[in-house]
């Protein structure tokens, strides 16, 4: 059949007619809205780009409602916040679908997703498996991590290229999301699936808005062929269909692809496919286009909040400086500020809401539609209306917000009595049962997003020949509004001395001469306060390091008795060669050869390298490949080599310079060049391998040398230590003061930190002048900070607590050649943590003199204790009897520190040398020690924990008992190998953590001085924070057993 212009029109026109006349019939008036022409409605009436602003201005001439039609197809335009929530929330029944858009839905296939899906089952199923991702805060906890780090290698990539910072923002939204939803790493802001989705949710922008293309009133133009003058829309949609095919094959097939070979990366694809519930074909189908959802639910607003964050600190440069005062106060210049911080951070908050108010990432809605027909404030909508929510309208309404045009972010503080302005989260991310399901996940990118770039750079507009550019703001007419503008170019240099955890630094001021001494000097202070600096602009060519990393790939993706023909002296002397995986173990303060082969047999080190050095040194010779095997990759090592070394002089006179030395002072010690060039790989494991502590990377430790210098790959990976960061010991540290603290606290540093030399250790108890003890360091400044203030006037070591506590200090000062502790008559549960341990600690290191009797003694101690304060019927300890005042209740911490210090005993008799002649001692500790662990555990609750005193659930359940008895548990699991409790131990466990805040401190704790009340609120316990790392010590020896 051949279709003419005529038909077609004739066509139109009765398509037109007859929907006027459908709508019309028999109802009540319309909303008002501009007068529209015959036939095609108000279809000249609707502008290609910002939309919003028209549809504000017709608001102010016909209210909050406006209606018009294009082309016979009802659409009605909402105004107000109050009209909005009137309908999209009160009459959420019937305004919750979507209008159908030939567009988008059909011939592009948007409908498959949630966002163009109509409201029903299939919309529910979606928004059920997007709830369980990211639909509560608790859900979307568990990817803070995950927005932490691409954000810190967002802002490693603008230092490098401030240029492509657009560019860098969409990569690190981007692979945020789709490592959330495919398990998928994005490498840089050229990945080729990063592209695919871009583009795919740029064409969404398109699609989802009425009026930018008339085949959504017309579907009839559906049918019209592409060569049809005026289709050329038909080849754009056609286009737009196979990138979104693209966008939802790939991903989805990916994931697929790799759980076929093995373990994988968990994502909410993995998760889903791999559950017990059957994959059906709607299963399936479900899961992977709920997967396109969880992409465009996040990440084009976001990207445009960020933007506009940028392009409003580059024109409001005070508010910048206000809101980086607030960060350097509250957090301070030893790490980055994170999502926690939030509630500290009221000023930065503030931005990011007038930042949402301001530019709205997205001004107007994706179209809702009425289900049926409907009467609101006296008019009729008739059904199938699509419904635009004007949402820049509602926030810039100026009876919501004075001055809607200014950034003011102090509108949402409180000040001077009068109450904040209304939070634009109420609208900004939509309104009624489609608002953004990502909205929790997006809130916790753009905070981090805005707190990370105000603590690490300096914003302004960009100076070119000496004259301001001032930002062109451009804006894309669709869904998410972005802002691109040369901001980009206002990125300033890293703005010194107070940047993030470690110090972003640009050296190019240093050599070129223009800001030597400011450098120095930040980088100095980086050296002071975190041992670290991250410089950009070093002078070396990216292609140089691209191409060391290129035979770098090679080498190690060589076979592996090709890489062998290299081999790693055995020697740990001469660090030349090759290191295959598990080859080498780097621990922390670890001496002793028969640990480190302990270490090594428990958690290898699975990553392999090669290294060199001069080629004339006669100590340590490099070790090459044989000649014609990988030709060039011994030429390319010795260039980077040489290239390093000049770097490494340049770096040193940076050093000297900001120490106010002549610059060649450390110059003058390095011109033997005796460096050493490391290649290393991290092969991929299993992430179930890592968490359960089967293998690990690199361990914590100290490069030697004057200096490092790092080189990684987009991967990352580097961990340091932060001296200020809070933490379970650093709290404990800070907080111990009594005697019984300090020596609780000595005892888990002994545990955590050296185990080698605890009780728990794998060897008797070492002399004074074991070489391990130097890891022993805090320990002993304990031990002589205690002495320095012991009391000239008394017996014992400090005067507090009870007659056992100072004895709980015994074993530090022993370690550093110094005994004390004194006895009084009563009995207390928590003194045979304090007291006996010391005891048999003293006659492990006193065997010439009275070992044996010592010894025996801390055994008769404790029976002695059982005798007075063991209750039979409960088979649990009291906590004070037979002196002058008595608690004959079961107190939790009581009980832990009795089965505690029994296990300490016990463990102590053990690595005696003597050990055979006291079997039977040991028997009765550990059946002592199981009587509690029976008695304490068949109270525990459901959630885990033990209440402070063990079977009176009317007190209050408590973490510190908790914590110690979980730890003591898991000490006698590895000792004995009875499981029994090993399930209970899990769940104590598992409580704590929940306990724990991001600082460290540990939570619903019992008073360590009042133990019939919990710590006050802002009050921490000393031994609680000890317990803590005891706990955790003790269930990796667990761990470590299985």
């Amino acid at each position: 059949m051949n279709v003419s212009v005529s038909h077609v029109a004739l066509a139109l026109a009765a398509i037109f007619v007859v929907r006027r006349l459908l709508v019309r019939r028999g109802h009540g008036p319309l909303p008002p809205g501009p007068r529209g022409l015959p036939v095609i409605g108000n279809v000249l009436d609707i502008p290609n780009e910002r939309q919003w602003l028209t549809y504000s201005e017709w608001g102010r001439r016909w209210g909050d409602l406006v209606y018009v039609n294009i082309m016979g197809s009802p659409l009605l335009v909402i105004n107000s916040l109050r009209a909005a929530k009137d309908m999209l929330e009160k009459k959420a029944s019937i305004y919750s679908d979507r209008p159908v858009l030939p567009m988008g839905g059909q011939l592009v296939g948007w409908e498959e997703s949630l966002g163009l899906t109509q409201y029903g089952d299939q919309s529910n199923r979606y928004r059920k498996l997007f709830h369980q991702v990211m639909g509560t805060r608790a859900t979307v906890e568990q990817w803070h991590p995950l927005v932490n780090m691409e954000t810190v290698r967002m802002l490693q990539r603008i230092l490098k290229e401030p240029e492509h910072t657009f560019g860098h923002i969409r990569t690190a939204i981007g692979a945020q999301i789709l490592m959330l939803t495919y398990g998928y790493e994005v490498k840089d802001k050229d990945d080729e699936l990063i592209k695919v989705v871009s583009q795919a949710m740029e064409d969404f922008g398109r699609v989802a808005v009425p009026g930018n293309f008339l085949v959504d009133f017309i579907p009839a133009l559906m049918y019209v062929p592409e060569w049809f003058p005026g289709a050329s829309w038909k080849r754009i949609a056609k286009r737009m269909a196979r990138d979104f095919r693209k966008f939802a094959d790939t991903g989805y097939a990916m994931t697929r692809e790799k759980m076929a070979k093995g373990p994988v990366t968990p994502s909410f694809t993995s998760v889903y496919l791999s559950s017990d519930e059957a994959l059906t074909r709607q299963r399936e189908h479900d899961i992977k286009y709920t997967a396109v959802g969880l992409y465009g639910g996040g990440s084009d607003t976001t990207v445009a909040g960020i933007c506009s964050f940028v392009l409003a600190m580059t024109l409001f440069p005070d508010i910048q400086k206000k809101a980086q005062a607030e960060i350097n106060a509250v957090v301070g210049s030893s790490r980055l500020p994170v999502f926690n911080d939030r509630d500290r951070l009221p000023y930065v908050d503030a931005i990011l809401k007038e930042v949402l108010r301001w530019q709205p990432i997205s001004p107007i809605s994706i179209p809702h539609a009425v289900r049926t027909n409907d009467f609101h404030n006296g008019y009729f909508i008739p059904k199938g209306t699509g419904i635009i929510v004007n949402l820049w309208q509602m926030l810039h309404d100026p009876e919501s917000y004075k001055e809607p045009m200014e950034f003011r972010p102090e509108r949402f503080l409180p000040t001077d009595g009068s109450e904040p302005e209304s939070d634009p989260h109420i609208a900004a991310f939509g309104v009624g049962r489609r608002i953004c399901p990502g909205i929790l996940l997006a809130d916790v990118s753009l905070f981090t997003a805005i707190a990370m770039i105000l603590a690490t750079f300096d914003i302004s507009k960009a100076v070119e020949n000496g004259a301001v550019v001032e930002p062109e703001v451009e804006y894309c007419s669709g869904i998410s509004l972005l802002t691109l503008s040369n901001f980009v170019r206002a990125m300033s240099k890293v703005k010194l001395n107070e940047s993030g955890a470690i110090s972003l630094i640009d050296f190019a001021p240093f050599l070129d001469g223009t800001k030597k001494e400011e450098v120095a000097d930040a980088m100095l202070e980086s050296f002071k306060s975190i041992g670290f600096v991250y410089l950009v602009n070093h002078g070396l060519p990216q292609e140089k390091i691209n191409d060391m990393f290129s035979w770098s790939r090679q080498f190690f993706g060589s076979p592996m008795e090709t890489k062998k023909l290299a081999p790693h002296p055995p020697s740990g002397a001469h660090h030349r060669g090759y290191s295959a995986p598990g080859m080498e173990k780097v621990v922390h303060q670890v001496f002793d050869k028969d640990d480190l082969a302990a270490n090594r047999a428990k958690a290898p080190d699975v990553k392999e390298s090669f290294e060199v050095g001069r080629e004339d040194s006669e100590d340590m010779p490099n070790i090459w490949l044989p000649e014609g095997v990988l030709p060039g990759f011994k030429e390319a090592c010795l260039d980077f080599y040489w290239t390093m070394d000049e770097l490494k002089f340049t770096v040193l006179r940076a050093l000297a310079l900001g120490l106010r030395l002549d610059e060649e002072f450390f110059v003058q010690y390095h011109q033997a060049h005796d460096n050493q060039l490391r290649l290393l790989h991290y092969p991929s494991v299993p992430v179930e391998s890592l968490q359960r502590d089967e293998i690990v990377r690199i361990g914590a430790h100290s490069d030697f040398g004057s200096i490092t210098l790092l080189f990684q790959d987009e991967v990352g990976g580097l961990e340091v230590e932060d001296p200020n960061e809070p933490g379970v010991f650093r709290n404990a540290v800070k907080i111990a003061l009594r005697s019984w603290e300090l020596g609780a606290l000595a005892e888990a540093e002994l545990e955590f930190f050296s185990p080698s030399i605890s009780v728990f250790g794998n060897k008797s108890i070492p002399p004074p002048s074991h070489p391990a003890f130097g890891g022993a360091l805090d320990v002993f400044r304990i031990a002589e900070m205690t002495i320095q203030d012991k009391p000239a006037d008394s017996p014992t070591l400090v005067r507090d607590g009870a007659a056992g506590d100072p004895a709980s200090i015994g074993v530090a000062v022993l370690l550093y050649h110094y005994a004390c502790a004194s006895r009084e008559d009563d009995h207390r549960s928590d003194n045979v943590f304090m007291v006996p341990p010391f005891l048999a600690y003293f006659g492990a290191l006193d065997d010439h003199y009275a070992g044996e009797d010592l010894m025996q003694e801390a055994y008769n101690q404790c029976r002695a204790y059982r005798a007075g304060l063991f209750d039979e019927d409960a088979s649990l300890w009291r906590h004070i009897a037979l002196g002058s005042y008595e608690d004959r209740n079961h107190w939790s911490t009581g009980n832990a520190w009795a089965a505690a210090g029994m296990m300490r005993v016990l463990q102590t008799i053990r690595h005696f040398h003597v050990n055979n002649k006291m079997k039977s001692e040991q028997d009765d500790l550990r059946i002592w020690i199981k009587e509690i662990l029976d008695g304490a555990w068949k109270h525990q609750d459901l959630d885990g924990a033990l209440h402070n005193y063990i079977d009176q659930h009317d007190t209050f359940p408590e973490t510190s008992g908790t914590a110690l008895m979980a730890a003591t548990t898991y000490r006698y699991i590895v000792l004995t190998g009875d499981h029994t409790h090993a399930g209970r131990a899990k769940k104590a466990f598992d409580y704590i953590h929940v306990n724990l805040d991001w600082e460290g401190w540990l939570h619903n704790t019992v008073d360590p001085v009042k133990w019939s009340a919990l710590s006050n609120a802002g009050e921490y316990s000393p031994e609680g924070q000890s317990f803590v790392l005891m706990l955790q010590r003790a269930y990796e020896d667990y761990a470590a057993m299985h």
